[in-house]
């Protein structure tokens, strides 16, 4: 039987010491672009977790990427009631519409 190597003395993970701040919650979206030949292949990525707040309390329960509209996204971060208002302010607002580059970035200054 081989005997085990000795320990060093960061062989334990080292924790974080206690914050005095609030808890985060996580939304992340990147794009990604893969060149093939002259063509460029774009996607979008999405990360996050189940942790959402309400007036009352918090819990780890919530799916946060909803579907705004055709071909447009939504991801919930904070307090739900106001994410919620925020969503529906923008699925109303880009209703049948498919803007793209610059007419989408305007297109997302008009409901706030």
């Amino acid at each position: 039987m081989m005997p085990k190597p000795p320990r060093s003395k960061f062989s334990k993970l080292m924790r974080v010491p206690e914050r005095d701040e609030e808890d985060m919650t996580l939304c992340i979206a990147a794009r990604a672009s893969k060149f093939e030949g002259d063509n460029v292949k774009t996607s979008i990525y999405f990360c996050a977790d189940f942790r959402i707040e309400t007036f009352a309390a918090s819990s780890e329960t919530e799916y946060k990427f909803h579907k705004v509209a055709d071909s447009w996204a939504g991801m919930l971060a904070g307090n739900v009631a106001r994410a919620s208002e925020l969503l529906d302010l923008y699925s109303s607002h880009l209703a049948g519409k498919a803007p793209t580059g610059e007419q989408a970035l305007n297109e997302l200054r008009i409901p706030v």
